[in-house]
């Protein structure tokens, strides 16, 4: 039971339902009708019987103690709390630490602290020996109640000490209570007090530790490096002095040196007197000393030690206040951020001005070529020119007579098919460009295209093509009504037009190749 949270509801008396004025053989029989065995062995036992009298209700009767125990079981503040207020001494003090660990209120432990200090030691012995009259069970002395009184205090200050822990409320409460003044002549409360910042203490033992750890590597660093900035060093050391502030004043208004502040002041001890690090170490070990010396200075034992420590390392060295470092240049990524956006709007803007610009019925040509409007045009202009030639050379022929005519005729036929072929070039002019591709026939439903130089397509009409096959048709039945003559000026003409053909053919080839 002693090493148990404290609970009032798991107390041997209330587990077997009896009362301290029970006997023994009460307790037996409860045991051999299903009762809890191990309650019964506490109750038994001279040392554990005494523990749970005293953490049990003094002086309250069997009935009020069955309806403070089925209160606790259903959780019901307000009867607890009315109990509380009707209850006095032990069997107060004892509910409300039941009450802060079952609800976990820190206000619950302020009442507990004022039920101890009504706790009187004298008046606890007189009520647990008129108990014992009645059980008969053996009576007990002053050192016994005193020793039993501790150990109640300690388990009402572990369950209390989970809930001060917690909270910045819990802690400063504690922190109240260390600064109070006594309130009463036993000093009952006080004891409590300091059990109640023991437990605190072992509760945070982690938390602690880890910031000790951090002290001493911070020294131990300032140390190997001879850096007698103490910045950080004075930041860990204020921390783990802020978190165990109302033990140092417990201890100071107690006139007693605090245990654990000691320890750590020895190990630092250890660490800035140790002559290992170099002649380097001189000037912040001093420093660290000051330091400990500043901290507590309510504790004899450490002034004592630091001032001898300085004095031994030669006193502490003047710092000089370090500059201010400049700010931060800005991170080049920006930079690089920042350049990239600018060009990109700038060349927005420029592309927006050119669009603007440029006129939008117009479309850009590549220079030394021309557009099919203009390759139409020329083709039009040379159209024209032969027909006028061979209307002139039809009236010629018909004042002479003959059939002459059809020659002018057949060579209009022969340059407008060429004119058509090569998309609107001239025929008679050198070309720098590979030849056109061969033309597929086309039939008269669909609408033939013949490749130009220039990547231009001139499109040949149906009606187009008609025309020329009608005109074809045309030569091929004069032809056929009067041939031309093999002699005469005519048939030269002819001889020559041919002869004019075969070497034009051959150019071609030539060029070809």
């Amino acid at each position: 039971m002693s090493g148990a949270a404290f609970a009032l509801t798991n107390n041997p008396f209330a587990l077997l339902g009896l009362t301290p004025r029970d006997s023994r053989e009460r307790i037996e029989e409860r045991a051999r009708q299903g009762g809890d065995q191990q309650a019964a062995a506490l109750l038994l036992d001279p040392f554990e019987r005494l523990v749970s009298e005293l953490g049990w209700l003094p002086g309250v009767s069997r009935s009020v103690s069955e309806e403070v125990i089925a209160s606790l079981h259903r959780k019901d503040a307000a009867a607890v709390e009315q109990r509380v207020l009707l209850l006095r001494g032990l069997a107060k003090a004892n509910l409300a630490a039941d009450a802060a660990r079952r609800f976990d209120d820190a206000e619950w432990v302020a009442d507990t602290v004022r039920a101890w200090e009504a706790v009187d030691a004298t008046e606890v012995l007189g009520r647990i020996n008129d108990d014992r009259t009645i059980s008969g069970f053996p009576q007990v002395g002053p050192s016994q109640v005193r020793w039993a009184l501790d150990a109640v205090r300690r388990r009402h200050a572990e369950g209390a000490a989970r809930v001060l822990a917690r909270s910045d409320e819990g802690r400063a409460l504690l922190l109240r209570e260390a600064e109070r003044p006594p309130g009463s002549a036993s000093g009952e409360e006080q004891r409590y007090v300091d059990a109640l910042a023991a437990a605190v203490d072992e509760h945070m033992a982690e938390g602690l530790d880890e910031a000790e750890r951090a002290i001493l590597g911070e020294a131990d660093a300032m140390l190997r490096s001879g850096r007698a900035d103490p910045t950080r060093f004075e930041t860990f050391l204020d921390n783990w002095a802020r978190a165990r502030e109302a033990q140092l004043r417990l201890a100071r208004r107690r006139g007693r040196e605090d245990a654990r502040a000691l320890q750590l002041v020895g190990d630092l001890r250890t660490l800035y007197l140790d002559p290992t690090p170099g002649p380097q170490r001189l000037g912040p070990a001093a420093v660290i000393a000051s330091r400990l010396q500043a901290r507590f200075p309510d504790s004899p034992a450490i002034q004592r030690m630091t001032a001898a420590d300085i004095t031994r390392l030669g006193g502490v060295p003047e710092l000089t206040a370090e500059p201010a470092p400049p700010p931060p240049p800005p991170a080049r990524w920006e930079e690089r951020r920042d350049e990239r956006r600018a060009q990109a709007s700038q060349k927005q803007k420029q592309k927006q001005a050119k669009q603007q610009q440029k006129p939008r019925a117009q479309t850009a040509v590549p220079s030394g070529r021309e557009t099919p409007e203009q390759a139409r045009a020329r083709l039009v202009e040379q159209l024209t020119a032969q027909a006028q030639r061979v209307k002139e050379a039809q009236q010629s022929q018909q004042k002479k007579g003959g059939c002459g005519w059809i020659i002018p005729l057949i060579i209009g036929g022969v340059a407008l098919a060429r004119c058509i072929a090569d998309g609107g070039e001239d025929t008679g002019s050198e070309k720098t460009a590979e030849p056109p591709a061969a033309v597929a026939p086309a039939t008269p439903e669909t609408r033939t295209t013949a490749p130009v130089t220039g990547d231009l397509d001139v499109e040949l009409t149906p009606e187009a093509r008609a025309a020329l096959e009608g005109r074809e048709s045309a030569v091929a039945e004069a032809e056929a009504e009067d041939p031309p003559p093999a002699s005469g000026r005519a048939g030269e003409y002819r001889r020559g037009l041919r002869d004019a053909g075969e070497e034009d053919a051959l150019r071609n080839r030539r060029r070809d190749r």
